[in-house]
């Protein structure tokens, strides 16, 4: 049982078990008296919780399209299915989701958002955790979106353009950009293009394409995450992800 409402139904189908057959007319009387003020999907704690430690970028680029998670336990190691959800205001930013096998999960979100974003983190027998980042960083040159070529299947070569917004006031000169992936079932042959000049406020589409291959044994469903990595002519160096 994890919740109120689990419990207050357990209880009731003890007086059953126990009284049905005895005193009939009881069980119904007392589940009648037996109500539960409040939330019945309230979690409940089993045993004495425990901390979580998540780790995250407390302000992020503007611009920027994503944040990454890390859940720890009070030894440092890596919490699954650790229940994460980012939201700002009335669902204007809302993604939730669970921490893989290492404890860590990427959420995506519109990359013209601004402000701050709430990021709760849940877990059965775990102290929450509630906090904030903010996008409020000097803002860059990030992914815009994806432009893909060929069918993504596993055993396939694939080839896809990358579009990239300048968020700055200024035009950035030479922007290149070079992608990376954490991912065993991807193989980069062609990591870097270069995007030229782009105005202020303006896009640019890779003028290379990017190239990956993809493991035949990919498992169907996978989501394989990708670094986006920007820099420009006078050396300054923009994140953001994209995932195919």
């Amino acid at each position: 049982m994890r919740t109120m409402g689990e419990a207050l139904v357990r209880g009731k189908l003890n007086l059953w078990q126990n009284y049905g057959n005895s005193h009939p007319t009881q069980p119904p009387r007392f589940s009648q008296w037996a109500n539960l003020i409040g939330d019945p999907s309230m979690d409940i704690w089993v045993e004495q919780p425990r901390a979580l430690n998540v780790a995250y970028d407390e302000v992020l680029t503007q611009g920027t399209n994503s944040i990454v998670i890390n859940v720890t336990d009070a030894d440092g190691q890596a919490v699954e299915d650790a229940w994460v959800t980012i939201r700002q205001g009335a669902d204007v930013v809302f993604e939730t989701g669970y921490s893989n096998a290492a404890g860590q999960i990427t959420h995506f979100f519109d990359p013209a958002s601004t402000g701050t974003i709430d990021l709760t983190v849940t877990k059965p027998d775990y102290i929450p955790h509630l906090g904030d980042f903010a996008l409020t960083g000097a803002p860059g040159v990030t992914h815009q979106s994806t432009v893909v070529n060929t069918d993504i299947i596993a055993g396939n070569t694939v080839n896809f353009a990358l579009i990239a917004k300048n968020h700055t006031t200024q035009t950035a000169n030479g922007v290149s950009g070079t992608i990376s992936t954490e991912s065993n079932y991807i193989n980069i042959t062609s990591p870097t293009s270069n995007f030229g000049n782009i105005n202020a406020g303006a896009t640019a589409e890779s003028i290379s394409d990017y190239v990956i291959q993809i493991d035949p044994d990919t498992p169907s469903g996978h989501r394989a995450i990708f670094l986006f990595t920007t820099t420009d002519a006078a050396l300054n160096e923009w994140e953001s992800r994209f995932s195919l």
